[in-house]
């Protein structure tokens, strides 16, 4: 990966904060957006996290065609993706079957306020704030990885390392 302007991690905690600062006004469907965004940039970011899907992305780090979408459709495809594969426990509290987006969509922006259903804000929160938890603890172990990979002392020829393997 080539060093880039995306940072989906940074994205979805941008979109959240910007979400709980309208809702806390009182403004909700703009609240609801950004949950949407918040959740998408999450998942999106969860795959940048794992080593078998870096051949989804670009050299640049934007996403493929295929999950260029926003977070409705891609929720349970991205979630799929890890299904059956060792995932550490990270998606047990996110379902691919069990979309809270499915009655979200970026084009209820030109809506009216009268015609959104605000009902489902608090979901979206909720499972916006689940999706970057599970990236945030994905960061947290990847660095973890990196760091004891960095201080994993190499072996040195002619070391006794070296030696007992019956090279000199």
């Amino acid at each position: 990966m080539t060093t880039s302007d995306y940072n989906y991690a940074e994205a979805a905690r941008r979109h959240y904060a910007d979400a709980e600062h309208l809702k806390s006004d009182g403004r909700l469907p703009g609240a609801d957006h950004f949950y949407g965004l918040a959740a998408e940039c999450a998942l999106i970011g969860m795959m940048f996290c794992r080593p078998e899907c870096q051949k989804l992305f670009a050299s640049d780090g934007s996403i493929g065609e295929r999950y260029r979408a926003h977070v409705n459709k891609i929720w349970s495809e991205v979630l799929r993706l890890f299904e059956g594969r060792k995932a550490g426990g990270y998606f047990s509290g996110l379902s691919s079957k069990q979309n809270p987006f499915r009655d979200w969509h970026v084009l209820q922006r030109y809506h009216s306020n009268a015609a959104l259903a605000l009902i489902a804000v608090d979901r979206h929160r909720d499972a916006a704030n689940r999706c970057i938890a599970v990236l945030e603890k994905m960061e947290r172990d990847m660095a973890k990885k990196s760091a004891q990979g960095a201080a994993q002392p190499q072996a040195v020829p002619g070391s006794s390392e070296t030696k007992d393997k019956g090279t000199t």
